[in-house]
C-alpha cells in the first residue's frame, strides 16, 4: 500500500491509481448507457399495468409476464447496483447521489405501479392455480411462484397494497431520522491525550475503548454517552416510534407478532430463536469467566464497561500487503478445494476489489453487486493491521456464495438470504484463523489470534443475541400494551447487561443508554442472524476440516452444493445440505463448547 493512501494523507478519488478499484465498466461504460436503461425502465413503469387482468389467462401468457417481469428486474437491479457502488465511491460526488436519488424514485414507483401484481396472483383460485404450477411450461418459475402464494394470508387488496406501497418512504422516517441524529447532528466534542486533542466520533471512540489506558478508556466512554444521556428522551421516543411502525405491519398484515413477522420470509421457526437464546443463556458462565481473566490479566477488581474492549494480549502487528493477503487466502482457503480458490483469486487480481481508502469513500467494507456483475468488495485495507486480511476473508466468503448463486440459478431465485449469508462469510474466517494457528510457532502470536477469536466470538454471539434478546422483550410489552417508554428501555436493557456481564462487573450509570445507539434495533429481529451464522459456520467449517484430514471430502463437497443453491430452497433446508440442522440447539451449543475450550487454552498461553 502506498504512502499516499494512508491515513491522514487521503487522495482525492480520481487520483486513485486504476488498479487499486474495482470495475464497474462491466456494468455501464458511459453515462449514456446507463440513462438507456434508466429509460427503459421508466417506460416499463409506466406499461406494466398492461398486464393487469391478465395473470389468470393461462400458464402461457402467466409465463409470458414473468418472463417480461425478470427481464426488467435484472436491469432494474443493475441500475441500482451500479449507482449505489459509484456512490460510495465517494459520498461527496453529486453525480453519484443523485443517480442514488432517481434510482429510488423509479424503484418506489415501479413498486407503487406493480402493486396489483401479487394480490391479483393469489386471488387465482386455487384450482386454477395448481393446474397453472403443474404446467411443463412454468417450471422454472416454481420456486418464485411458491415463495410469492405463501403470502396468500398476510396480502391485502390491491388498493390497500398500492397505498402501502406509496407510504413506504415514510415508513422509514423513525430509522432515517436515527441514522442523521447519530451520524451527523450528536457532537461528541474532543479528548485530550498526551497533550493533542482529538475529535471523539464513533470510530474514534472504538479506538479509545481498546486502549491500554483505563483513564483515557473511562473520560471517553463518559463524554461519548453524556451526549446520549442528553438526547436520551429523543432518542426513545424514535425507537419507539419504529416499533409502533413494526406492529402496524405485523398487524395490518395478519401476523401474530412482529418477532413471527420477520422471521416468515426465511421460514425460521421461532423456536430457532428462543433455543439461541437459551443456549446462550447456558454457555454465560464461560463469558464470565472469560471477563474475569480480562479483570486479572487488567490488574483491576471492578470490571467495567469500558475495560471489555481493552487489550489484554500485547497487541502483535503482523503487516500484510494486499498482495500478500490475497496470497494468505490462496493457501488459508485451499481446503475449499481448486475451483473455489482459484475462482477467488482470480476475481481478486482482476478488480472485483476498491481496496483503499480516498477521500469521502463509504467507511468499512461490503460485498455487492447484482445478477449479472461481478461479486464486488468494498475495502478500506491496511497493511498494518491483521483485521484487514480477516475481513476480506470474511467478505470474499460473501462474494463466492454470490458468485456460485448466481451461476447456479436463474435470476428469480438466485438470492440466497442473510440467515445464511453470515455462514459464508464467517466460515472464511474460521479457516484463516485456524491456517493462521497451524502455522505459527511464537506463543505471543498464538495468544493475540485467539484472543482475536474470542472477542469476536463475544461480539458476534454473546452480543447479538443479548440484543435479539432485548428486541423480543421490548417487542413483547408494546405488543401486550406497555408503552415503549424510556425507563422500560433502560429498565430491560440493564437487567440484560447484568445477566450477561455477571455478578462481578460494573455498571455505569449510563450504561443502558447503549440500547439507544444500536442501528440494527432499526432492522427489527435481524441481529440473532449473525449469532446462528457463526454457529453454523464454526461446525461447518470444523466439519470440512476434520474431513479432508481423513481423505474424507463430503462435507467440503456438501458445504459446496450449499453456497451453489442460492434461494431454491428455505434457509433451513440449504443448511442441511451443508451439514446442520439450525432448529436442533446442538449446532449452537457445539460453538460455544468451543469458545468455553479456547478461554481455557488462552488462560494457558497467556
Amino acid at each position: 500500500m502506498s504512502n499516499e493512501n494512508k491515513l491522514n494523507t487521503l487522495i482525492e478519488r480520481k487520483d486513485v491509481k486504476i488498479d487499486d478499484t474495482w470495475d464497474l465498466s462491466l456494468l455501464y461504460k458511459t453515462d449514456e448507457e446507463f440513462e438507456k436503461d434508466f429509460k427503459l425502465m421508466e417506460e416499463f413503469s409506466k406499461d406494466v399495468s398492461k398486464f393487469r387482468g391478465k395473470l389468470s389467462d393461462s400458464a402461457n401468457e402467466l409465463k409470458n409476464i414473468l418472463d417480461t417481469i425478470m427481464k426488467a428486474s435484472i436491469t432494474l437491479e443493475k441500475l441500482g447496483s451500479y449507482a449505489f457502488l459509484r456512490q460510495t465511491e465517494d459520498l461527496t460526488n453529486n453525480d453519484s447521489n443523485v443517480k442514488v436519488a432517481r434510482f429510488a424514485k423509479l424503484s418506489s414507483e415501479i413498486s407503487a405501479n406493480m402493486s396489483y401484481f401479487e394480490p391479483e396472483l393469489m386471488s387465482i383460485d386455487d384450482e386454477k392455480m395448481n393446474s397453472f404450477l403443474k404446467d411443463e411450461v412454468l417450471k422454472d418459475y416454481l420456486i418464485y411462484l411458491n415463495k410469492i402464494l405463501k403470502y396468500k394470508p398476510h396480502t391485502l387488496s390491491e388498493k390497500e397494497e398500492r397505498i402501502l406501497a406509496l407510504q413506504s418512504e415514510l415508513s422509514s422516517t423513525a430509522s432515517n431520522v436515527f441514522d442523521t441524529l447519530n451520524d451527523a447532528d450528536l457532537n461528541f466534542g474532543e479528548i485530550e491525550h498526551n497533550g493533542e486533542k482529538t475529535p471523539l466520533t464513533h470510530a474514534t471512540f472504538s479506538s479509545f475503548q481498546e486502549s491500554d489506558n483505563r483513564e483515557l478508556r473511562k473520560k471517553s466512554y463518559e463524554k461519548f454517552y453524556k451526549e446520549y444521556d442528553d438526547h436520551k428522551n429523543t432518542l426513545a421516543e424514535l425507537y419507539a416510534s419504529q416499533i409502533k411502525q413494526d406492529i402496524f405491519d405485523a398487524r395490518i398484515r395478519n401476523y401474530n407478532s412482529v418477532r413471527e413477522m420477520e422471521l416468515f420470509g426465511d421460514d425460521i421457526p421461532v423456536s430457532v430463536y428462543d433455543s439461541l437464546i437459551e443456549s446462550v443463556h447456558n454457555a454465560l458462565p464461560a463469558v464470565h469467566s472469560y471477563y474475569k481473566y480480562c479483570a486479572d490479566k487488567l490488574g483491576i477488581t471492578d470490571f467495567r464497561q469500558y475495560d471489555k474492549y481493552a487489550p489484554v494480549v500485547k497487541d502483535i502487528k503482523i503487516n500484510h500487503t494486499f498482495n500478500e493477503a490475497v496470497e494468505v487466502l490462496k493457501n488459508a482457503l485451499s481446503p475449499l478445494g481448486d475451483e473455489y480458490v482459484s475462482t477467488l483469486i482470480k476475481g481478486l487480481n482482476s478488480r472485483w476489489v476498491d481496496k483503499y481508502e480516498n477521500k469521502g469513500k463509504s467507511s468499512g467494507a461490503f460485498s455487492a453487486g447484482c445478477y449479472v456483475s461481478e461479486p464486488y468488495i468494498l475495502m478500506n485495507f491496511r497493511d498494518e493491521s491483521i483485521e484487514s486480511v480477516f475481513t476480506l476473508a470474511h467478505e470474499a466468503g460473501h462474494s463466492m456464495h454470490s458468485y456460485y448463486s448466481r451461476k447456479n440459478n436463474p435470476f428469480q431465485h438466485h438470492d440466497y438470504s442473510i440467515f445464511e449469508a453470515e455462514v459464508a462469510s464467517t466460515f472464511n474466517e474460521k479457516l484463516l484463523f485456524h491456517y493462521l494457528m497451524q502455522n505459527e510457532s511464537k506463543k505471543e502470536v498464538k495468544a493475540f489470534l485467539l484472543n482475536k477469536d474470542i472477542n469476536g466470538f463475544v461480539a458476534t454471539v454473546f452480543r447479538q443475541t443479548m440484543f435479539a434478546e432485548f428486541e423480543h422483550i421490548i417487542h413483547k410489552e408494546a405488543e401486550e400494551g406497555n408503552p415503549t417508554t424510556l425507563e422500560l428501555i433502560r429498565t430491560v436493557y440493564k437487567d440484560l447487561l447484568k445477566k450477561y456481564f455477571g455478578d462481578n462487573a460494573v455498571l455505569e450509570e449510563t450504561s443502558d443508554l447503549e440500547a439507544l445507539r444500536i442501528p440494527h434495533f432499526y432492522r427489527s429481529f435481524y441481529v440473532y442472524k449473525y449469532a446462528t451464522g457463526m454457529s453454523a459456520a464454526v461446525a461447518l467449517s470444523n466439519g470440512v476440516l476434520e474431513g479432508n484430514a481423513k481423505n474424507d471430502y463430503t462435507n467440503r463437497d456438501n458445504y459446496l452444493k450449499f453456497l451453489k443453491s442460492g434461494g431454491s430452497r428455505t434457509p433451513i433446508e440449504n443448511l442441511k445440505v451443508a451439514g446442520v440442522d439450525m432448529t436442533k440447539p446442538e449446532v449452537v451449543e457445539s460453538a460455544l463448547k468451543l469458545f468455553a475450550k479456547e478461554v481455557e487454552e488462552l488462560k494457558a498461553l497467556n
